[in-house]
C-alpha cells in the first residue's frame, strides 16, 4: 500500500513531464537514478540511498545542504546479503524526511 496521498506514475509519465513533476515535492527519496540529478538540478530536497554505488562519484555535488546522502558501502557484508540497499533501514530513511521537511530547504 502506498497510502492515500500518494501516486503511482510508473510507467505513465513522460521523461519530458519529469522535471516538472520534481519541481512541485517537498522532497524526493530516491536512489542513485537520473531522477535524483533532476531533483537536484530543479532544486528540490532529495533523501539520496546508496548503496552499491558510491556518492562521490555520483551523488548531488551542489547545494548539499538541501541534500541526505544515506550511504551503505558495497562491502562484504553487503556482498553476503547480495543487496546492498537492503541494509538501509526504513527508520533511518524516515528520521531523514521528517528532518528534510523540518528544514527551511523544504518549504
Amino acid at each position: 500500500d502506498i497510502g492515500p496521498a500518494a501516486v503511482s506514475l510508473a510507467g505513465a509519465l513522460d521523461i519530458e513531464a519529469l522535471p516538472a513533476l520534481i519541481s512541485h515535492m517537498k522532497v524526493l527519496v530516491t536512489g542513485d537514478t537520473g531522477t535524483m540529478h533532476v531533483a537536484v538540478a530543479v532544486r528540490t530536497p532529495t533523501i539520496c540511498l546508496f548503496g552499491a554505488s558510491d556518492p562521490a562519484g555520483a551523488g548531488p555535488i551542489y547545494d548539499l545542504d538541501r541534500h541526505t546522502l544515506i550511504v551503505k558501502p558495497w562491502d562484504a557484508e553487503a556482498k553476503a546479503l547480495a543487496e546492498p540497499m537492503a541494509r538501509i533501514d526504513v527508520n533511518e530513511v524516515y528520521s531523514a524526511l521528517e528532518a528534510t521537511l523540518d528544514s527551511p530547504a523544504a518549504s
